[in-house]
């Protein structure tokens, strides 16, 4: 079994702008399709228009650090590759996910109640507040983008619905557990719980064969397996960052 130490120092591929990251990651279909909306977070996002940021990348506007890393590939529509996008203002804010403070990636997307509006966390740290509307039991709208709302599922869960035919599931604990594009295609989610409900081991399965699993049983360590056996390793201190 092939095995790769990943760093915080490790960049698998050249870096930069133009497309060194867009044909590994969901891209638009995680975002709201209008420009225009309501209470919005997005200082973690990699602008789309490199004259906004610095060739590091710094985001001019924020003076945010913001960095992409692919780590591998896998071929077809919605094929199940890593890239895990980093924000140094995010780091400073919590203590992160898989890959460390400061980190997110394509396969990470969460849900949060707060009050009565649901707060769902998209693939690259950007956060969307949809709104539950009044006179209605479950449907919550992200305020100015008509393309997407937010409804209860039969499970108890919720859905984010987009008129293109994309989805996103999570279930009744909030994790999620189905990506939908707009061609069918799907990614399902599987999690092995420890003793405190924590998560301790996640799969995730594309339609057509392809897997990757999430390994987070050791802590400070998160292990990742692609569809052909590799096996990715990243390490974290005792603060939560990469190594």
């Amino acid at each position: 079994m092939d095995e790769v130490e990943v760093s915080a120092t490790y960049w698998p591929r050249p870096t930069g702008w133009g497309s060194t990251h867009r044909p590994f990651d969901l891209g638009s279909f995680l975002e709201p399709l209008s420009g225009e909306l309501g209470e919005i977070s997005l200082p973690d996002h990699m602008p789309e228009d490199p004259c906004e940021a610095s060739a590091n990348p710094v985001a001019y506007r924020s003076g945010n650090k913001l960095r992409h890393d692919a780590d591998f590939h896998a071929e077809g529509d919605m094929g199940l590759g890593l890239v895990r996008h980093y924000s140094a203002g995010a780091a400073m804010r919590s203590p992160g996910g898989w890959f460390g403070r400061g980190w997110t990636s394509n396969l990470e997307v969460s849900l949060t109640l707060r009050g009565t509006s649901l707060l769902v966390q998209m693939n690259q740290g950007q956060q969307f507040k949809y709104e539950k509307m009044p006179g209605t039991i479950s449907r919550w709208e992200l305020k100015g983008d008509r393309f997407s709302y937010m409804t209860r599922s039969v499970d108890g869960g919720y859905m984010l619905l987009r008129d293109d035919d994309s989805a996103i599931h999570f279930g009744p604990d909030l994790r999620v557990s189905k990506i939908i594009n707009t061609h069918g295609l799907s990614w399902t989610y599987s999690y092995v719980l420890d003793g405190a409900g924590a998560d301790r081991r996640i799969t995730i399965n594309r339609d057509g064969g392809q897997s990757v699993i999430i390994d987070l049983s050791v802590v400070g360590l998160t292990k990742v397996t692609d569809s052909e056996g590799k096996v990715y390793i990243y390490s974290k201190d005792s603060q939560g960052r990469l190594t």
